[in-house]
């Protein structure tokens, strides 16, 4: 117990009361918590500015035997200022769904969080549709459930020609499943993707149609494999 010093992003905020908080907040060495905010609704609140979906920022909280309280908040920047569309927005969103859904409280997360101030910082500038393939495809090496298009997921063969399974990832032709045939291009791009390190990943260039195949391979996958489903993409794909 005692005072704790963090750096993190508001994943998700919701009432507790009238006047306060709840924040789950993706942090630096300390993973995913939850946090009070005691009279954060309030515009006079030293918290207020802190204590909204996609602000970074530095807390200095009160740790309890099962609790975490903000004490002290200072914004380093919301991202959220900074999108120019309603689709930038939802992505935006999108990623801390994705984050919030499938991490577990207090789960070491550096280099999740790494990528996801990256991404949300490159959706200012960026095609939200590119970015959110990358965030997808490297958020799901991060957790563990990475595409390899280059052996068959459920034979273990060397894949030749390509086909993608919601349920299974990349299979061979002669595996069982509904399937459908991948284009090489998408093969390279996610080598690409996966391979590269954070600052590269996200300097390829796909045409439209071959990057709207993409970002449906990543959907499904967590849709699928991880049983997420997020409310900011149905909004997207409405």
């Amino acid at each position: 117990m005692g005072k704790v010093s963090v750096r993190g992003i508001v994943l998700r905020e919701y009432d507790s009361s009238e006047t306060d908080k709840k924040l789950v907040l993706l942090t630096k060495d300390t993973g995913k918590i939850s946090v009070s905010a005691r009279g954060a609704k309030s515009i006079k609140s030293r918290f207020h500015s802190s204590a909204q979906t996609f602000c970074y920022s530095d807390f200095m909280l009160y740790r309890g035997s099962n609790f975490y309280a903000v004490t002290q908040a200072e914004p380093i920047t919301n991202f959220s200022m900074y999108y120019t569309s309603l689709d930038k927005l939802l992505y935006g969103t999108y990623f801390l769904e994705l984050i919030d859904k499938t991490l577990m409280n207090g789960q070491e997360a550096n280099n999740i969080m790494l990528l996801l101030l990256k991404s949300l910082s490159k959706l200012r500038n960026a095609h939200p549709k590119k970015i959110s393939a990358v965030f997808q495809l490297r958020l799901l090496d991060l957790l563990g459930f990475g595409l390899n298009p280059e052996t068959c997921a459920n034979c273990g063969d060397k894949l030749d020609n390509l086909y993608f399974s919601p349920h299974m990832g990349f299979i061979c032709m002669q595996c069982e499943g509904a399937k459908s045939r991948v284009s090489p291009a998408i093969r390279n791009t996610i080598i690409y993707i996966t391979k590269n390190d954070l600052d590269r990943c996200f300097m390829f260039n796909i045409t439209s149609e071959l990057l709207e195949e993409l970002g449906n391979i990543a959907e499904n996958t967590f849709k699928y494999q991880l049983e997420v489903n997020t409310n900011s993409l149905l909004l997207l794909n409405s």
